[in-house]
């Protein structure tokens, strides 16, 4: 498992209370999927709950064959959560890529992490 970050670590109630509001505000992110063997994975959209309870993020107008990453909550064992005073360079990714305004963490039973960031508004 590489890293927990620098954000603090926050209650199952209190992660499932910040993907509601992404949820129901259909606030842009990008998700990206950490394994301990090394594979990542990162897409941008919208976060969704599926029949099953998976948490997944996909594109806003996703089609079939869409990219999408999702996650089943009662796998995480720890949340976490920071805003953009915790994030590399305030958030910043790339000059021509998105401004994150916060994360939220998680890793899961298997020592994966998954991590949906909110992307700031320009």
């Amino acid at each position: 498992m590489s890293s927990l970050g620098t954000g603090s670590t926050i209650t199952p109630d209190v992660a499932m209370d910040l993907l509601h509001k992404l949820i129901t505000e259909s606030i842009n992110v990008q998700a990206s999927f950490g394994s301990g063997a090394g594979v990542t994975a990162a897409v941008v959209g919208v976060v969704k709950v599926g029949p099953d309870g998976a948490v997944a993020v996909m594109p806003k107008r996703a089609t079939p064959g869409s990219a999408f990453l999702s996650f089943t909550p009662s796998e995480v064992v720890l949340w976490k959560y920071g805003d953009d005073r915790i994030l590399p360079n305030k958030g910043a990714t790339l000059p021509d890529g998105p401004t994150f305004s916060s994360a939220l963490c998680c890793v899961l039973r298997d020592g994966s992490q998954f991590a949906i960031f909110e992307i700031r508004d320009k």
